[in-house]
C-alpha cells in the first residue's frame, strides 16, 4: 500500500513540473530551429517554437502565452523595451532566458535589471541548456557557470552585474540614453541625447583617473589572455561627465581586450597635449579589414561574430561626437609587431576652475 501512494505522488510530483510550451528566438533562424529541435529532442517541453524577428517573438508571447523564452543577444538588445513592456503584462506567465555570451556589461545590467529569470551561455552543452530552461520553467533562476566571472546570482534569486556599483549612481535622464544605446538607436541619435545629458552636468573629470580605475576593474580580462598591458597617464582634465568617459574607456579597453592574441601587448597613454588630452590605445589585434573600416561605428558591425554584438564603437562615437571631441582607430602596429590597431581620442583640454 505504502509503495502505491509513494508511487502515486512520484506521479503527481512529475506531472505538476512539466514544463509547457516554449519559444526560441534567434535572429538567425537556423540557430533557433536547431535549439528548438534540440530541445524537443531532450522532451523537457510540450511545444517549441522558433522566431527569428523581434515581432514575431512579440507576436508569439501574445498568441501562445508559453511558459519559458530563451532569448539570443542581439535580438534582446535590438527590442529590449518592447520585448520586456509584452512580458510585463503577462503577470508572470511567460519566464525568460537570455544568452549572455555576447552582451557588454552595459546590456548585460539594462537587461538584468527587467524580469529575467535565466542567463545562459552558448558554451554550454544542449543537454545542460534544456536542463536549465527546465528550472527557469519552474521558476528557479539560473546563471551559467560560464557567466560567473561576470554575474553574481545573488540569494534571493536576483542577478547583479560587475558594472552595477556605477550604474546605480546614474539619473532617469542616464538610464533613458543608456537604454537607447543597448537598443541600437541611430549614432546620430544617441549622439544627440548624450550631448543633451552632458550640457544638463557639466563637471571637470580627470579622464586619467577614470582610465587608471577602469583598467583595474577590467584587469582579470587581461590576466586571463596573459596581456603585457602597459598604462602611462597624466592628468588630464576633460568638461565631461564621469559616467560617460567612463563608459567610453570601458567600451574601448573591452574591445582592445577581446581582440588581443595569447600573451599580446597593450598599451594606454593618456595626457594632454596643448590645448586637448589625447588617448591613445594600442593592441597586436588583427587590425581591420578595408570592408569593417568602411561600417565600423555601425551597430552590429564587428569583426568577429563570436564575440559579440558589435554595439560598442558605435556607442563610443556616440559619445565622443556628444562631447565635442574626436575618434580615429587606424591600423598601426607597435614597433617589432606585424599588426595592431591604434585608437586614438581627443577632447579638449579644461581647467579645474571651468566647472
Amino acid at each position: 500500500m505504502q509503495a502505491q501512494t509513494d508511487r502515486h505522488n512520484a506521479a503527481m510530483d512529475f506531472s505538476a513540473i512539466q514544463p509547457g510550451d516554449a519559444v526560441i528566438a534567434d535572429s538567425n533562424r537556423l540557430n533557433a530551429e536547431s535549439i528548438a529541435w534540440c530541445l524537443k529532442a531532450y522532451g523537457g517541453f510540450r511545444n517549441v517554437t522558433a522566431v527569428s524577428t523581434a515581432a514575431e517573438l512579440i507576436q508569439t508571447i501574445r498568441s501562445q502565452r508559453p511558459q519559458t523564452v530563451l532569448v539570443c543577444e542581439k535580438l534582446i538588445v535590438k527590442a529590449l523595451r518592447d520585448v520586456f513592456s509584452e512580458l510585463a503584462v503577462r503577470l508572470g506567465e511567460t519566464r525568460v532566458a537570455v544568452f549572455g555570451d555576447g552582451l557588454t556589461d552595459r546590456q548585460m545590467d539594462l537587461i538584468v535589471n527587467n524580469r529575467v529569470t535565466g542567463l545562459l551561455s552558448r558554451e554550454d552543452t544542449m543537454k545542460k541548456i534544456s536542463e536549465q530552461l527546465g528550472q527557469v520553467s519552474a521558476g528557479q533562476a539560473v546563471l551559467s557557470e560560464n557567466l560567473a566571472a561576470r554575474v553574481q546570482l545573488q540569494r534571493d534569486g536576483h542577478f547583479r552585474c560587475s558594472a552595477s556599483s556605477q550604474m546605480q549612481k546614474l539619473t532617469d535622464r542616464q538610464w533613458d540614453v543608456l537604454l537607447k544605446i543597448a537598443e541600437g538607436r541611430r549614432v546620430s541619435e544617441v549622439a544627440e541625447a548624450l550631448s543633451i545629458s552632458a550640457s544638463t552636468q557639466p563637471a571637470w573629470t580627470d579622464f586619467s583617473l577614470v582610465a587608471r580605475e577602469v583598467a583595474l576593474e577590467l584587469a582579470p580580462l587581461m590576466v586571463v589572455k596573459n596581456l603585457d598591458f602597459e598604462i602611462d597617464t597624466e592628468i588630464s582634465g576633460v568638461l565631461a561627465p564621469d559616467w560617460m568617459l567612463r563608459e567610453l574607456t570601458r567600451n574601448l579597453l573591452s574591445n582592445a581586450i577581446r581582440h588581443s592574441p595569447q600573451e599580446g601587448r597593450l598599451k594606454l597613454d593618456l595626457r594632454p597635449y596643448g590645448e586637448t588630452v589625447r588617448f591613445s590605445l594600442r593592441d597586436e589585434g588583427p587590425g581591420l579589414s578595408d570592408d569593417l573600416q568602411r561600417r565600423l561605428f555601425q551597430p552590429f558591425a564587428t569583426g568577429d561574430t563570436r564575440q559579440g554584438s558589435g554595439l560598442g564603437l558605435s556607442i563610443c562615437l556616440g559619445i565622443v561626437q556628444s562631447l565635442h571631441g574626436e575618434i580615429k582607430l587606424r591600423n598601426e602596429p607597435m614597433a617589432g609587431f606585424v599588426s595592431g590597431l591604434n585608437c586614438e581620442v581627443q577632447f579638449k583640454r579644461a581647467d579645474p576652475k571651468t566647472s
